[in-house]
């Protein structure tokens, strides 16, 4: 998830962190607040729902974790792109 605290936590690692993600995940960008915001919106605008567990990984669980380690990053990876600004986890 691209949030401050996970910018934080990876540093100077963060662009490289977002290119590898941005390349591995099936949706091709970082998932940030407002994919978690949407989720919340329709939860509660559906009354239909009850007792679920929602992953908002982007797609991470379909990728084998070697095929995600093998994915080449970019050293220099643009901060620009459709995750926005923020860090990935």
């Amino acid at each position: 998830m691209d949030t401050p605290l996970s910018a934080s936590l990876l540093g100077e690692q963060l662009e490289a962190r977002r290119e590898q993600l941005r390349r591995a995940l099936p949706i091709g960008r970082v998932v940030g607040p407002a994919d978690v915001a949407s989720l919340a919106l329709h939860i509660m605008a559906n009354g239909a729902l009850t007792g679920a567990t929602y992953d908002i990984d982007g797609g991470q669980q379909l990728v084998a974790p070697e095929t995600a380690a093998r994915l080449p990053v970019r050293p220099d990876a643009s901060p620009t792109g459709a995750d926005g600004p923020g860090p990935p986890s």
